[in-house]
């Protein structure tokens, strides 16, 4: 039972990075507009152009 309650934070990380690689999918194939995938992203913005350039270097990580 214990193995299984530390196992649980573990299964939500990686749940949590599928979304967001999801999300970065999404934007890349352009279903998600810029306003969209910068908050579902959970990134601050004060423009579009600063929202696409922060979506981009933080789904570079996920590209690899």
């Amino acid at each position: 039972m214990k193995k299984i309650l530390l196992l649980l934070p573990l299964i939500a990380l990686l749940t949590a990075c599928q979304s967001k690689r999801d999300t970065c999918a999404l934007y890349d194939s352009r279903q998600l507009s810029v306003k969209e995938a910068a908050n579902k992203l959970g990134l601050e913005w004060e423009n579009e152009q600063q929202a696409h350039w922060r979506i981009e270097k933080f789904c570079d990580y996920y590209r690899n």
